[in-house]
């Protein structure tokens, strides 16, 4: 007995079947997917929360101070938050996000200049080399201030680090305040954020694009309609920033 095959309207059909399901499933896989990037860039930036408040106690209590130049093993190196706090993390790879995580190239920023893609072009120290990318931003009004954890007015509503992209501004140049985003860049999760707060625990922020600004601010919260977390929360829920 002779088999029948499939006719070419039977496989076309098939086929087509194929793709529709492929087009239902595979956005919701992209989208399961970063979710699973979102929670583990909330465990990277906890971990780093953890570590500010551990220097902290260290340290009479004080957030680490603003980026410096040092003699270290003969050379001038700039040191940022990131290399103060390192002895604590012991892990370069928890300073980038797992969504995008060679975002920021810190060697290029702090060794080369804006026409070769960096920023500082070494003008204030080499890059020390304890980790490389960077995907968080440290709120620099605590490293401006001196001002003690335990002083925080709110420290359930005061950023300590947040998802962010720094920007290369100026003139010299210098790395400018970091924001949520940066043009042609959304902030990274689902139009929202990861943010570490005063108090250690870490919380979702929702965004929303500003017209008016041109750009990405925070929708809620003591932040709320800002590019960046910077700040400090005071007790009357007004922002300070120096």
């Amino acid at each position: 007995m002779r088999r029948r095959g499939f006719s070419l309207t039977e496989l076309l059909v098939v086929i087509a079947i194929i793709a529709v399901l492929a087009g239902i499933i595979f956005p919701v896989f992209v989208q399961a997917r970063e979710k699973a990037r979102q929670t583990a860039c909330a465990s990277n930036i906890k971990q780093l929360g953890i570590a500010m408040m551990a220097y902290a106690q260290d340290n009479e209590d004080q957030y680490p101070p603003p980026p410096y130049s040092a003699q270290i093993a003969g050379q001038v190196r700039f040191v940022w938050w990131m290399d103060i706090i390192f002895p604590y993390v012991r892990n370069g790879a928890v300073y980038a996000c797992p969504s995008n995580p060679g975002e920021t190239d810190m060697e290029l920023m702090t060794n080369e200049s804006p026409d070769r893609g960096g920023c500082l072009g070494g003008s204030r120290g080499l890059f020390i080399g304890n980790y490389r990318y960077l995907g968080y931003s440290v709120n620099r009004s605590l490293t401006a201030r001196p001002l003690t954890t335990v002083h925080v007015p709110r420290p359930s509503d005061t950023c300590v680090l947040f998802d962010s992209y720094p920007l290369c501004l100026g003139d010299p140049p210098a790395p400018s305040r970091s924001w949520i985003s940066r043009p042609g860049r959304d902030p990274r999760h689902h139009e929202g954020l990861n943010v570490v707060y005063a108090d250690g625990h870490v919380r979702y922020q929702k965004a929303r694009w500003n017209e008016g600004q041109a750009t990405w601010v925070v929708n809620g919260g003591p932040y709320d309609d800002r590019p960046g977390l910077h700040g400090i929360v005071m007790d009357d829920g007004t922002l300070w920033t120096p």
